[in-house]
């Protein structure tokens, strides 16, 4: 005679929801992450891992913008879960990166997690003036303040390019029919920027040392420009 014994299981699905955690713990083993600023391109910055057991298939990764907004997303994140800057950052423009990151499994079950990337500065001083770059009003050293080099299209982070000093040509003096001369010059060049004086200085019998006769700052290079001498 054949016994037959029936058991039975009760199978419950595991697999409707995720692990049910804490409050306090993050689905995430390390939610921050540091890079050092003027990175190279798709610098690795770290891997998300995750503090929670994987139940079946695999896990899909994205990442989003931590709030919202349109701007395009500074990193992206492969499915092994590698984060990677695709730019380089700078630390005076940006410190600090903040995404949002989503995970899925092949269940459509998933969850966001927030992380932090710092940027950490790098003290740059071009000109090794002891003053970092971004405080330095004159970035190469060259003596023209970043600003007015830029306003006139030169570069601030090279010491080659600058202004320069006008040149100003001195031609004879011609006495008018009055008995009064007239001064004359012209200028060669403007050095590359607005000029803000231009004329004679003049020395001698009736004036004060150095007095300056001034003319049409506006005159153009190649230009001649004149004075009359007062009596």
């Amino acid at each position: 005679m054949k016994s037959i014994i029936i058991i039975l299981f009760q199978i419950n699905d595991l697999f409707y929801d995720f692990p049910v955690v804490g409050d306090k713990q993050l689905f995430f083993t390390d939610t921050e992450f540091s890079l050092t600023e003027n990175n190279d391109i798709n610098a690795s910055v770290g891997h998300i891992l995750l503090s929670i057991p994987e139940l079946l298939g695999d896990f899909s990764y994205s990442v989003t913008s931590a709030n919202h907004t349109s701007q395009p997303i500074p990193a992206s994140i492969n499915q092994d879960g590698l984060i990677t800057i695709p730019s380089s950052i700078d630390y005076e423009i940006q410190s600090e990166i903040r995404l949002g990151v989503s995970v899925v499994d092949e269940f459509g079950r998933g969850f966001r997690e927030s992380i932090t990337i710092s940027i950490d500065d790098v003290f740059e001083d071009l000109d090794g003036d002891g003053e970092e770059d971004h405080l330095d009003t004159d970035i190469d050293g060259d003596s023209f303040d970043n600003q007015e080099e830029e306003f006139y299209g030169f570069d601030p982070r090279n010491t080659y390019s600058h202004p320069e000093l006008s040149i100003v040509q001195t031609l004879s003096a011609e006495l008018g029919s009055n008995g009064i001369y007239l001064l004359k010059g012209r200028l060669l060049s403007n050095g590359g920027v607005s000029l803000s004086d231009l004329g004679f200085e003049i020395n001698g019998k009736g004036f004060n040392e150095n007095d300056r006769l001034a003319v049409d700052v506006n005159t153009s290079e190649g230009s001649l420009f004149s004075i009359q001498l007062p009596r």
